[in-house]
């Protein structure tokens, strides 16, 4: 079991209602010819949660922060590929807005589980 329930809990929760908002901006990319980036799109952020579904299973600090770092990779590739879908024209400013604060809002509590992970390892 984690060390920190309530931050992945947290973490995975957020990344879950990520990857629920994602899939709006996805089949909106797929119907305007972009099949690539809809699927990039759809995929990273349902890595993200799934990655962090897998960290609470495991005993292994080391395990855990694998799982902490692929979903935060995970998440970058989500707020790359939301830039180029606002560049494009697929989403408008106040959602691209709204998806990239909940991107920034994952990414600080996978970086924190990375940093209390790194800390206990030391």
């Amino acid at each position: 079991m984690t060390k920190y329930p309530y931050k992945a809990s947290k973490a995975w929760h957020h990344s879950v209602l990520l990857a629920s908002d994602i899939e709006r901006v996805a089949v909106d990319c797929a119907v305007r010819g972009e099949h690539g980036l809809g699927r990039r799109l759809k995929q990273a952020s349902q890595s993200a949660h799934r990655w962090l579904a897998d960290s609470h299973q495991l005993e292994s600090a080391v395990g855990r922060l694998d799982c902490y770092r692929r979903a935060r990779s995970a998440v970058q590739q989500v707020q790359e590929d939301l830039s180029v879908a606002r560049g494009l024209h697929f989403i408008d400013g106040g959602l691209y807005d709204q998806l990239a604060a909940q991107a920034i809002t994952v990414y600080r509590l996978l970086t924190d589980l990375i940093r209390r992970s790194l800390a206990s390892t030391s």
